[in-house]
């Protein structure tokens, strides 16, 4: 344990195991817990709490009932090229706690992390109550929830960049304006609770009937280059992609998407509040050979262009739809619809 309020602390290639509670508990500032290995203890291997400034670089867990912890209050923490595996719970959690510090959490970065324990539950990485997050280069066997739950609700500065999660849903709530990209995963959980989110160049895997309402396209400023698979062709209707609920959609662009899916695929976007002002380009749609992909839109002032077994019936407004094949149907007043196959 290191005390409560110390600082400039250097805690480095120590072999820690067998604790009743924690391997390593610090409250500190300005330190370094480096290329330690701890495992085999009855609460977390390492927790931090109360730190700023501090760094938990290249360290090896494994086998603890969870494997690293960061506890509020917290602000400026880099968690970089840890190794864990073997966690009961997960192998790395933020836990928002204002008894300690009523500030909460800010500043994180976690990067270039092996988390692998095989049999959590739940997550890999959860993050709650945190501002200005950074997650990018992680190999994680299972998924990431970050959760903005505390007052103010809504923070900014979230980054999901470059993770693999083999196993995982990415679970996001309560963000403005957070970058999604180039991430692989199951699946995707990130509805109307965000707002000016970006879904960029992302792969996932199996989407299921159980996560087909989760890309909430009212909570999207882009979504682009994604490639999104679906394996699981039962449900009524099938797959809802990129369901907008109730809220107008102004100003949102959705191009160069591949979504396949082994069923049908209703590529439904806001039948009551409406898109507007909008982009839907070159995409690329597969329902499997079913034949049963559809738009419905109460749109005005957008652009359909170039798309890809794009069929229905879609009505849109003072709109332009260009050169899209698969034998839609357009319609709508003062629009401009040519090339369309």
């Amino acid at each position: 344990s290191i005390a409560l309020a110390s600082s400039g602390h250097l805690v480095t290639h120590n072999r820690i195991y067998n604790s009743g509670e924690h391997g390593m508990y610090a409250q500190c500032g300005n330190s370094i817990i480096s290329n330690n290995t701890v495992y085999a203890n009855a609460e977390c291997g390492i927790k931090v709490a109360k730190c700023r400034n501090t760094s938990v670089l290249d360290n090896i867990c494994h086998s603890n009932q969870s494997n690293l912890q960061v506890q509020s209050g917290f602000e400026n923490v880099l968690v970089q090229g840890n190794n864990c595996k073997g966690a009961v719970l997960f192998d790395l959690g933020f836990t928002w706690n204002t008894a300690l510090d009523a500030f909460g959490g800010r500043n994180v970065k976690v990067i270039g992390n092996y988390f692998h324990s095989e049999d959590p539950p739940n997550w890999s990485i959860t993050a709650d109550g945190t501002e200005g997050i950074h997650i990018e280069g992680n190999s994680c066997k299972k998924g990431l929830i970050y959760t903005g739950n505390a007052t103010p609700v809504g923070y900014s500065n979230v980054t999901i960049r470059d993770n693999e999660f083999l196993t995982g849903v990415i679970r996001v709530v309560k963000s403005q304006g957070a970058l999604i990209s180039g991430n692989v995963a199951q699946s995707l959980h990130f509805n109307d609770s965000n707002s000016n989110g970006i879904l960029n160049d992302n792969i996932f895997t199996a989407l299921t009937v159980d996560t087909r309402k989760d890309l909430q396209v009212e909570a999207f400023k882009s979504i682009c280059g994604n490639k999104i698979t679906s394996t699981d062709p039962s449900g009524a209707p099938n797959f809802e992609l990129f369901n907008g609920q109730e809220a107008v959609v102004d100003r949102v662009r959705i191009c160069n998407n591949e979504i396949k899916t082994s069923g049908a695929l209703i590529f439904n976007i806001n039948t009551a509040g409406g898109i507007t002002n909008s982009v839907i380009s070159n995409n690329t749609f597969d329902a499997g050979g079913s034949n049963t992909i559809s738009i419905t839109t109460n749109a005005n002032i957008n652009a359909i262009i170039g798309n890809v077994g794009l069929i229905g019936t879609i009505t849109t407004t003072n709109s332009t739809a260009i050169g899209n094949t698969g034998g839609t149907t357009f319609s709508g007043a003062g629009s401009s619809f040519a090339n369309n196959l």
